[in-house]
């Protein structure tokens, strides 16, 4: 309030109308909603506008200070992380009848306490009963608990495809490797006799070609998979 009585003090805010037209546009969430429920009447007198206010946000006059804990509370609860939406909702609830605070104001500090995309699926049921947003609220936090569930077991289901693959891969390395010591022993220099005579019906051996068109695929899909292969070479 002494903010705005700067605001209307630096714009030179005089005439009533202009000054409460914009006290409304300062309010948000509890505070707007007590304005609109104001009577056509007084919302027309700034001095009783304000005074209407400051008795219902600012006069603690008498009051204990638990009940100024108890509103400090009040104004600043919010559904912790891992905590129950009911275990909120009754704290919250006890400290609205210890206050007195009107059934609208409670809806508005409920919504405004959860999570944002918990609060944007309440608010988009247009709840008008502190039961009806609670229901909501319920509701919000189930298809939000589905919605992990079934992202987890994606995962799982991928993790346990790329294991798979990965234990092909090793399997068809170690064949390769197999492969290619066999081709290094068959290439080895004979030192007995040999007819090193060679008819043209019969072409040179190529033992090692099909080992390398093995051992380039393995690498590539290990590669694909982020898979480090490290196979012997020739």
């Amino acid at each position: 309030m002494a903010e705005f009585e700067s605001y209307s003090t630096l714009y030179d805010l005089l005439d009533s109308k202009r000054k409460i037209a914009a006290f409304h546009l300062h309010l948000k969430g509890p505070a707007l909603t007590w304005f609109i429920s104001v009577s056509n009447t007084t919302k027309s007198d700034w001095t009783l506008l304000s005074a209407l206010f400051k008795r219902h946000y600012m006069d603690f006059t008498g009051q204990s200070s638990t009940m100024l804990m108890t509103n400090e509370i009040f104004q600043n609860i919010r559904l912790s992380s891992g905590q129950a939406i009911e275990d909120f909702y009754c704290n919250l609830v006890e400290k609205s009848q210890i206050l007195s605070k009107p059934e609208h104001e409670v809806l508005s500090k409920f919504i405004n306490g959860l999570p944002d995309k918990m609060a944007f699926f309440v608010r988009a049921g247009n709840p008008t009963t502190l039961q009806a947003a609670l229901t909501s609220s319920k509701m919000a936090e189930a298809i939000s608990t589905q919605a992990i569930k079934s992202e987890t077991k994606a995962v799982t289901d991928s993790k346990t495809e790329i294991d798979d693959l990965k234990d092909q891969i090793k399997t068809l390395t170690s064949m390769v490797a197999n492969i290619t010591v066999k081709t290094n022993d068959n290439q080895r220099p004979n030192y007995r006799r040999q007819d090193y005579r060679q008819g043209s019906n019969y072409p040179p051996r190529q033992d090692s070609c099909e080992c390398y068109g093995c051992r380039d695929k393995v690498i590539s899909i290990g590669i694909a998979i982020g898979l480090k292969l490290d196979l012997p070479t020739n």
